[in-house]
């Protein structure tokens, strides 16, 4: 049994970008899962079968899942919880969650995990435009050079994209990523019409609401379930800063007008984010913004700051993550998120979605000195008799889990540097079965993935007295060495 991570979004959500790319989360791909396009809209108009909702790189991606094997474009995401669970418990949530919206009758424990979806929430970009340039986002150096940003999905397949999408049997339907829904140039007439159609289906959107609305868009845009209004900070010089192209006068106007429309509508029961991207830039005024959110209805939403090489933010600087900053200032930094947290919960509001991924798990990580990644979550004695002597780990010997250039996981005792050795105490066992994987440095081994991992044989060690003692041999141009023991005798 292996761990895995907390994650059934390739099973309930799928998202289709303006130019055709699919996807089933936020995180970028790095395997091909379809174009929407081609694979869907012209095979339908051509009288084709499409298989885009389970296409084959889904279906990789989700036996990655539940298998262990992690795509590393989920070993790097940002979003989920950064607590792993095992390979078997996930197994037992996605077949609880298909068992939940599959139609009564439905096999649930003889369905392939794999090929099969329930699909709650459904994503669509109308248009990767934008009118901002947010330092953190690509479009702040590539929009103006890379066609890409330039696209709008085909009018002639919005209308009827949205009623696939209805079909399914979703309960919401998003518009977000990258680009900005409102600018598109048919949003209003497309979303209004089909809002007509199907009043059950929620409307999403993700928006920086930094526009000139008319009367008709703002009656729009309050009949919405969830408006989530990317802002960062209600300081107006750093909001400038942060979000060039942006207004905030305008955008906290837009909030007051679409505020007063829902409740002339009588419209209730709908919600409106504040969505703040926490780096050491912004940090400090969330206290601020929080207070804005809570005195007028809103809710704040506080996002990881994932740093991108082709942005301005990580070219210039402008910007770091928390776990970056001085331990005091990280200290400090929590100390504002766990209030934040706090009023969050007084008000019943789930804490997974307002406070994403790692954003606390991190600081929390530094701040108290926790190195291992993972429980024991098995009868492996290695990892119970470690836990047990050193249940935080330290720098230079803590409980992980890397992964080879075939996305298999290796999970054990990182060492993080030559002339650390092991001693736990208390096995019957006479012999060991191990082997070391050795992490090499960069540019010491060949990988197109940043992590150079290279299992080594597997070799028997006697375990002496009740005692297991281990010290790994570093070969040249290895960083660490994970030392994975597979049985004892």
């Amino acid at each position: 049994m292996k761990l895995t991570r907390n994650c059934i979004q390739p099973w309930a959500f799928f998202q289709v970008h303006a130019g055709g790319m699919v996807q089933c989360c936020a995180v970028a791909n790095d395997t091909d899962m379809g174009d929407f396009i081609i694979d869907h809209c012209q095979k339908t108009a051509r009288g084709e079968p499409s298989d885009i909702l389970d296409s084959p790189g889904l279906v990789r991606l989700r036996e990655g899942l539940l298998s262990g094997n992690l795509r590393p474009m989920c070993r790097r995401c940002f979003f989920r919880p950064e607590e792993l669970i095992t390979t078997a418990e996930l197994e037992r949530r996605v077949r609880r969650h298909l068992g939940k919206r599959l139609p009564a009758g439905t096999g649930v424990d003889s369905l392939d995990l794999a090929r099969s979806h329930a699909y709650s929430e459904m994503c669509i970009s109308f248009t990767n435009r934008c009118n901002s340039r947010c330092v953190y986002c690509v479009q702040s150096v590539l929009a103006d050079v890379n066609p890409y940003f330039k696209m709008d999905f085909p009018e002639e397949y919005a209308e009827s994209t949205l009623e696939f999408f209805a079909a399914q049997g979703i309960d919401q339907i998003r518009s977000c990523v990258e680009g900005e829904p409102t600018v598109y140039r048919r949003w209003c007439e497309v979303t209004s019409a089909f809002k007509d159609r199907h009043p059950h289906i929620e409307l999403y959107m993700t928006t920086n609401l930094s526009r000139r609305y008319s009367e008709k868009e703002i009656e729009l845009l309050a009949r919405y379930k969830v408006l989530d209004i990317s802002c960062d900070t209600l300081d107006p010089d750093l909001y400038a800063r942060m979000r060039p192209g942006s207004n905030l006068s305008l955008v906290l106007d837009n909030l007051q007008r679409v505020k007063a429309k829902k409740a002339d509508m009588g419209i209730r029961g709908t919600r409106i984010s504040l969505h703040s991207v926490v780096s050491d830039a912004t940090w400090r005024t969330l206290d601020s913004l929080a207070d804005y959110a809570f005195a007028n209805g809103f809710v704040p939403l506080l996002g990881y700051y994932e740093e991108r090489p082709n942005s301005r933010a990580y070219r210039e600087g402008l910007c770091r993550p928390l776990t970056a900053m001085p331990e005091a200032e990280q200290a400090e930094a929590r100390k504002s998120i766990l209030r934040i947290r706090e009023e969050l919960l007084r008000r019943g509001y789930d804490l997974g979605e307002f406070i994403q991924g790692g954003l606390l798990c991190s600081l929390e990580r530094n701040l108290d000195r926790r190195y291992n990644r993972f429980e024991p979550y098995d009868d492996n004695p290695l990892h119970r008799a470690f836990h047990r002597q050193c249940p935080s780990g330290s720098p230079d010997a803590h409980l992980d889990i890397v992964y080879d250039h075939d996305n298999i996981a290796y999970n054990g005792v990182l060492f993080a540097r030559p002339g650390v050795s092991l001693r736990l105490e208390g096995f019957s066992a006479g012999h060991a079965v191990v082997r070391e994987v050795s992490l090499y440095k960069k540019g010491c081994h060949s990988t197109k993935y940043d992590q150079a991992v290279l299992p080594g044989y597997r070799k028997t060690v006697a375990v002496s007295g009740g005692a297991f003692a281990y010290a790994p041999q570093f070969a040249e141009g290895v960083e660490k060495i994970l030392l994975e023991v597979s049985e004892w005798w």
